[in-house]
This record gives structure tokens, C-alpha cells and sequence, in this order.
């Protein structure tokens, strides 16, 4: 069994024995996303959306090239319906390679990254909302991408 790690207000650390647990402390994963959810581009004019799906120490948002957005979800269906394999990794791939390289579950929680690097976290999410995570990203996600423009100058890097 996995040992959640939950950090207090003051740092001080505290091992959670359960899903059930750790699941109770955490925000709804798509109310998280919403609230977290941007829109940028980097220096080179790329354009991503960026969101998490979790809080706390150990997690981070994950920016996604619009290029690949719909790669995106098609991985997590995929992940979704077949199971999520062991872990394997390469600090020169896409947003996409990142997703299929990072992608595994523990005890009912899935984690993934869609980059790397130093300080690079993964956002995560429980099991039984992968077809509430996937509604969201095709409708909510996709329509918020389609609403917004970016203004110039903006990075996705300014909260990473």
C-alpha cells in the first residue's frame, strides 16, 4: 500500500495510511481544474492551456499545447479503457510523450506530468473520475480554449 504524505499548514508532515484517507482532504478535481484553468503562450508564440486537478505539496499544473490537446485526451481514454502501464521517462519529449511516459495509478490515484525538468510535479486524480476529468477537458476545456485569446506577452511558465 501506498503512504500518502499530507502537509499541514504549519510543515509539518503527516502520513496518511489510506485512499480513503488522503481522498478526503482533497478538493474535487474538476472544481480545481476550473479554478486553475489558463490560457498562454510561451516566448516562441505556442499556445497552452494549464490547469491542475489537485493541490498541495508534490503537485503541480500541467500546461498543454493546444497542438496537442486532442492527443491529449485520446491518451487519457486510452489509459482510461486499457490501464495505465509502468512508469518510463525522457526529458526531450512532447507534452503528449511526457503524458504516456508519466502515467501511472497507485492504490485507485492516477498521476501524470505533460512536461519535465527540474521541480517538474505531476497532477493527480482519483480512478473513478477519469470520465468526469475526460467530460471536462473535451467540453469545458476545449470551449474555454475557443473563448479566450491571449494577450501578447503572456508565458505559462509565470506559474510553474
Amino acid at each position: 500500500m501506498i503512504k500518502f504524505i499530507d502537509v499541514e499548514k504549519q510543515n509539518s508532515a503527516k502520513i496518511i495510511d489510506t485512499k480513503d484517507e488522503y481522498l478526503k482532504k482533497q478538493i474535487d478535481p474538476i472544481l480545481k481544474a476550473k479554478s486553475t484553468l489558463q490560457l498562454k503562450s510561451d516566448d516562441n508564440g505556442k499556445n497552452y492551456v494549464s490547469f491542475t486537478f489537485t493541490e498541495g505539496k508534490g503537485t503541480s499544473s500541467q500546461p498543454i499545447s493546444i497542438d496537442n490537446f486532442d492527443e491529449i485526451i485520446s491518451a487519457l481514454c486510452h489509459y482510461r479503457d486499457n490501464g495505465i502501464p509502468k512508469r518510463k521517462e525522457n526529458a526531450k519529449m512532447t507534452d503528449v510523450e511526457f503524458l504516456h511516459a508519466s502515467i501511472e495509478e497507485i492504490d485507485g490515484i492516477v498521476e501524470f506530468r505533460t512536461y519535465g525538468g527540474r521541480g517538474a510535479k505531476p497532477t493527480r486524480f482519483p480512478r473513478e473520475r477519469f470520465d468526469d476529468i475526460i467530460n471536462f477537458l473535451k467540453n469545458d476545456v476545449k470551449n474555454y480554449i475557443d473563448q479566450n485569446k491571449l494577450d501578447e506577452g503572456q508565458n505559462i511558465y509565470d506559474d510553474i
